[in-house]
């Protein structure tokens, strides 16, 4: 899945700045072994200069039998 993520700034009731990033979502199946593999990529596209700096918080949640791992 693809597609861009907009993030707004309001102040006072009205927009300061917005922040665009390209959002990219993979979910790899592996049909012989069950399992499957879930990545998101998120890009900086731009960012009004009222905007300082953004900050990404992702939690993917395991239910059942499984491991998550953050590369970074």
């Amino acid at each position: 899945m693809r597609d861009e993520a907009v993030l707004r700034c309001y102040e006072d009731g009205a927009e300061k700045g917005k922040a665009v990033f390209d959002y990219q979502h993979e979910i790899d199946l592996d049909v012989n072994s069950g399992t499957f593999k879930q990545t998101v990529m998120i890009t900086p596209k731009s960012m009004d200069s009222a905007i300082k700096n953004v900050t990404l918080d992702l939690n993917f949640n395991c239910r059942g039998y499984c491991e998550k791992d953050t590369p970074f």
